[in-house]
């Protein structure tokens, strides 16, 4: 059985801020999908108010929409349990709401990662 390794809460707020940081680099750069993006780092921000603190009000607000609104939609893990043609129509939705908010969501996570990084 492997070790069990301790973090403080404040180790622990380093490594989710450094996790939400790489995903939006990620992002940013087409290495992964956008709303994807956006539901993981929401996630992560959700969890920890020392990380919400952290970045603008509005650009919180704006991902918590945005991943509110992609709760229908199969954009990680769960796709392997959807049938071809439902995946094909969401996957259809997806990308038309991805490319009508295409430009706010890079502005938000250059954001976001300009204020993580800090």
């Amino acid at each position: 059985m492997p070790e069990r390794v301790h973090m403080t809460h404040e180790e622990y707020v380093q490594q989710v801020g450094g996790t939400a940081l790489d995903i939006a680099n990620k992002a940013m750069s087409g290495e992964m999908s956008l709303l994807l993006a956006v539901r993981e780092i929401n996630s992560a921000l959700h969890g920890l108010p020392e990380l919400e603190e952290k970045i603008r009000e509005a650009d919180f607000l704006f991902l918590t929409g945005v991943s509110s609104e992609c709760d229908e939609l199969p954009l990680g893990t769960e796709r392997q349990y959807w049938a071809p043609d439902s995946l094909l129509e969401k996957d259809l939705l997806a990308q038309s709401y991805e490319q009508r908010i295409r430009e706010d969501i890079l502005s938000a996570l250059a954001r976001i990662a300009d204020d993580l990084s800090k």
